[in-house]
Protein backbone atom coordinates (compact mmCIF):
# COMPACT_ATOMS: atom_id res chain seq x y z
CA UNK A 1 0.00 0.00 0.00
CA UNK A 2 2.84 2.10 0.62
CA UNK A 3 4.23 1.56 -2.32
CA UNK A 4 0.88 2.58 -4.42
CA UNK A 5 1.00 5.85 -2.49
CA UNK A 6 4.45 6.75 -2.99
CA UNK A 7 3.46 6.48 -6.77
CA UNK A 8 0.31 8.42 -6.28
CA UNK A 9 2.15 11.12 -4.39
CA UNK A 10 4.49 11.61 -7.42
CA UNK A 11 1.73 11.72 -10.10
CA UNK A 12 0.12 14.35 -8.13
CA UNK A 13 3.23 16.41 -7.71
CA UNK A 14 3.33 16.04 -12.11
CA UNK A 15 -0.30 16.90 -12.25
CA UNK A 16 0.01 20.02 -9.87
CA UNK A 17 3.23 20.99 -12.11
CA UNK A 18 1.42 20.72 -15.64
CA UNK A 19 -1.54 22.14 -14.30
CA UNK A 20 0.85 25.59 -12.60
CA UNK A 21 2.13 25.35 -16.35
CA UNK A 22 -1.05 25.75 -18.27
CA UNK A 23 -2.31 28.00 -15.95
CA UNK A 24 0.53 30.22 -16.32
CA UNK A 25 0.45 30.07 -19.76
CA UNK A 26 -3.22 30.88 -20.22
CA UNK A 27 -4.44 34.83 -21.25
CA UNK A 28 -6.34 36.66 -19.41
CA UNK A 29 -9.82 37.04 -21.63
CA UNK A 30 -12.82 38.34 -22.41
CA UNK A 31 -15.27 35.53 -22.10
CA UNK A 32 -17.19 32.91 -20.55
CA UNK A 33 -15.13 30.34 -22.02
CA UNK A 34 -12.00 31.64 -21.18
CA UNK A 35 -13.33 32.27 -17.51
CA UNK A 36 -14.81 29.01 -17.18
CA UNK A 37 -11.71 27.13 -18.18
CA UNK A 38 -9.42 29.33 -16.08
CA UNK A 39 -11.87 28.55 -13.13
CA UNK A 40 -11.86 24.98 -13.71
CA UNK A 41 -8.11 24.48 -13.92
CA UNK A 42 -7.59 26.71 -11.10
CA UNK A 43 -10.45 24.43 -8.93
CA UNK A 44 -8.47 21.18 -10.38
CA UNK A 45 -5.25 22.29 -8.97
CA UNK A 46 -6.96 22.91 -5.61
CA UNK A 47 -8.19 19.89 -5.33
CA UNK A 48 -5.31 17.91 -6.24
CA UNK A 49 -3.36 19.67 -4.21
CA UNK A 50 -5.86 19.17 -0.96
CA UNK A 51 -5.48 15.04 -2.28
CA UNK A 52 -1.78 15.74 -2.05
CA UNK A 53 -1.59 17.30 1.30
CA UNK A 54 -4.39 14.89 2.70
CA UNK A 55 -1.92 12.19 1.50
CA UNK A 56 0.92 13.56 3.04
CA UNK A 57 -0.61 13.27 5.90
CA UNK A 58 -1.26 9.67 5.89
CA UNK A 59 2.26 9.01 4.69
CA UNK A 60 3.81 10.91 7.89
CA UNK A 61 1.17 9.01 10.05
CA UNK A 62 2.46 5.61 8.75
CA UNK A 63 6.41 6.93 9.26
CA UNK A 64 7.11 7.48 5.42
CA UNK A 65 9.37 10.04 4.63
CA UNK A 66 8.81 11.68 0.93
CA UNK A 67 11.79 13.00 -1.15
Amino acid sequence: MTRYMLLEHDRLQADIADLDARLARIQPAPGLKARSVCSFLCELARHKRGMLKDLDHRLAKDGVTVN
